[in-house]
């Protein structure tokens, strides 16, 4: 069924800093969000996935990895979607860049895109897998009322790693896309993808400076 006659794209760039010293305050970059629309199929940004997705700043060990992580707000942050065309389901990927460096060390490389790990739901510092719910903004995927009457969350499929225990429910990023959701829906759909925790890890001798990475989410009707 997968037909790419209708892509959308939303791009945005993402920065972290790391300090020596735990005096400094988080940084991000502002978002440049790119939406090319056809026909009727969407994708937006909201909330901090428009503004940037701020991390608080790590110290760096010289013995141990460090992580350090966004949380979001369960009302504001999330991704929306609109699928409206005669063709049945989409599929929704999300891929990055490398973390490339900016600073004085000579040495440092980039990060990998996998040091970066996305969760649909993350309580009481325990990951699960992610939920699907109608007109539910607790949910990772919330089928919001405007969307046609027979569609079910039975007609949506969260990459099997944010539901695997396998994976600790976490999909760690990628230079490649990788699917995150898939409809079959042969009608209207609207709905809102949330993420509870994003993690990122800076291995023990990171340097002291800013790492910057891209990434972008994708549309495709058809499944």
């Amino acid at each position: 069924m997968r037909q790419d006659l209708l892509k959308i794209c939303v791009l945005g760039v993402l920065t972290f800093v790391l300090l020596l010293s735990n005096i400094g305050v988080s940084s991000a970059s502002d978002i440049p969000i790119v939406v090319y629309q056809t026909g009727g199929i969407e994708l937006s940004l909201n909330g901090a996935f428009d503004t940037g997705l701020v991390f608080p700043n790590v110290i760096p060990m010289f013995d141990q990895d460090q992580t350090t992580t966004w949380n979001e707000s369960e009302s504001t942050d999330y991704i929306s979607f609109v699928d409206d065309t005669e063709i049945p389901g989409f599929e929704i990927s999300l891929s990055s860049t490398n973390f490339i460096y900016t600073g004085s060390s000579q040495t440092q490389g980039p990060l990998p895109a996998a040091n970066m790990v996305f969760y649909g739901e993350y309580d009481n510092d325990t990951p699960s897998a992610a939920t699907k719910g109608l007109d539910d903004y607790t949910k990772t995927l919330s089928i919001l009322p405007e969307s046609c009457g027979s569609v079910t969350t039975d007609n949506f499929t969260f990459s099997p790693d944010l539901t695997g225990s396998g994976t600790n429910y976490g999909l760690a990023s990628s230079t490649n896309e990788q699917t995150i959701l898939t409809s079959t829906a042969d009608c209207a759909v609207i709905g809102k993808i949330r993420f509870d925790k994003v993690k990122l890890l800076f291995p023990a001798l990171s340097a002291e400076g800013s790492y910057s990475a891209s990434f972008t989410l994708t549309i495709s009707d058809g499944y």
